[in-house]
């Protein structure tokens, strides 16, 4: 939330905006995408495969970033949008901290 008030992250999120705006994805594609990525994401995780899974999951999170932007830019953006993403949000970052589960402690214990 905080980023959003940094200029040159607004510009650059606009310009993003309008380059994939041109697209044939609604907003709401690419925010459900979003989940998509980091299913996948969480699915490499669980293969242990630490590097694609970081892959998909920065993806994801790349997706979200711009989904508002593209609504902005296509003129469609709408409260049940705003929903949709926060709660896409939510999910992604649950499989996100889930898919740590899948990687081993240190073999060491702190007091």
């Amino acid at each position: 939330m905080a980023l959003k008030k940094i200029p040159l992250l607004q510009s650059l999120q606009s310009l993003l905006g309008a380059l994939f705006a041109s697209l044939p994805f609604s907003a709401t594609q690419m925010t459900l995408s979003s989940v998509l990525f980091a299913a996948i994401g969480f699915y490499f995780s669980f293969q242990h495969q630490p590097l694609l899974s970081l892959l998909f999951f920065v993806i994801a999170g790349a997706v979200d970033a711009i989904d508002g932007a593209v609504a902005r830019a296509k003129k469609q953006v709408t409260a049940q949008g705003a929903f949709i993403d926060g709660m896409t949000d939510r999910l992604v970052e649950f499989l996100f901290v889930l898919s740590f589960l899948f990687y081993p402690l240190p073999s060491f214990m702190l007091p």
